[in-house]
């Protein structure tokens, strides 16, 4: 039974970014890990990524961001066509919001909306990688500091009642 490179790559940056380490050092490596991670540094997943040897063994080093929260390989080949893309995001993602399909397509490995914007050719069915690279948005408060408190004129801080609210709509605190 082979090994599962990529299988393995993304779950040391998922269990990397658990821990709250800076950056992780993935070994092997191969071309299609060096172009999800680039995919990964466009859609603003890592920061960065450095090759080190690649004509050997080789190693790649990953800055990590703290954004993603789950990233798998399809351990089975599924082909789809171009037109199924968009239903298939549908049912692999959570949302509508969050989260990539990565697709390896004879034009190279491609974000679901790249796929789709270059019209990925019917004719050629694209297998996919990976599915799942989420990230929760950052959760900025509506309120700041000065909204939830009420001064007064001798400068005394008084917190107010009501309680913060986040964008998603959750209190908190």
């Amino acid at each position: 039974m082979g090994r599962r490179i990529l299988n393995d790559a993304l779950r040391s940056i998922v269990n990397a970014e658990k821990r709250g380490k800076a950056s992780v050092e993935l070994k092997p490596i191969s071309t299609v890990i060096s172009s999800f991670l680039n995919i990964m540094k466009n859609q603003g997943y890592i920061k960065n990524f450095e090759v080190h040897d690649p004509h050997r063994v080789g190693r790649i080093t990953v800055e990590l961001q703290g954004r993603v929260n789950d990233c798998r390989a399809l351990t089975y080949r599924q082909d789809i066509k171009a037109k199924d893309i968009e239903k298939y995001k549908t049912v692999k993602l959570p949302t509508r919001q969050w989260g990539y399909v990565v697709i390896s397509t004879p034009d190279g490995v491609l974000d679901h909306e790249e796929a789709i914007r270059r019209n990925v050719d019917d004719t050629s069915p694209s297998e996919v990688l990976a599915f799942k690279l989420l990230a929760l948005p950052d959760v900025v408060l509506f309120q700041t500091w000065a909204d939830c408190c009420s001064f007064t004129d001798d400068f005394n801080v008084t917190p107010t009642e009501e309680p913060l609210v986040s964008e998603t709509g959750l209190e908190v605190g």
